[in-house]
């Protein structure tokens, strides 16, 4: 596996370091939906909404160059190396599309929240989202690090 090159290895490193940055933005994400109560709060829910914002455009923002970087550098060679690692690249871009269309959906409804913060229904959906979203991602990280821990 030596073969695989510097690059390979130092991509493995940082896609690492990524998914604990990732996992990180997550708990602060979730924490800030969990403290954001409809509004009604006053300044308080605005400092939350703020933060949900914040995190939220975040992920929005640096998780698309992350799976770009993941399927042309990692996904690409492992796919040399063996049938399976080549079937596993497959769904992992495959999740990567999955991903990348709920981070639209959860970046329309952040957009929502920023232009109408009183719309309560729309709050609903961006919590519903911004959970499933959370979970997708945590479990789709789990799967990479599992199944490439020798490389990662």
């Amino acid at each position: 596996m030596s073969n695989l090159g510097t690059k390979f290895w130092q991509e493995c490193e940082k896609a690492h370091d990524d998914h604990q940055a990732v996992l990180q933005e997550l708990v602060d994400l979730e924490y800030a939906m969990g403290s954001l109560e409809r509004f009604s709060q006053g300044y308080a829910a605005l400092q939350s909404a703020q933060e949900v914002f914040r995190h939220g455009i975040h992920l929005c923002d640096t998780l698309p160059a992350h799976f770009a970087e993941e399927e042309t550098i990692l996904f690409t060679r492992l796919s040399a190396v063996s049938p399976e690692l080549a079937r596993f690249a497959r769904e992992m871009s495959r999740q990567h599309d999955e991903l990348r269309q709920m981070l639209r959906d959860f970046r329309h409804s952040l957009e929502n929240l920023r232009s109408s913060p009183d719309n309560c229904p729309g709050f609903e959906l961006l919590r519903e989202q911004g959970v499933e979203l959370g979970r997708k991602l945590a479990e789709h990280m789990r799967l990479e690090e599992e199944y490439l821990g020798g490389f990662l």
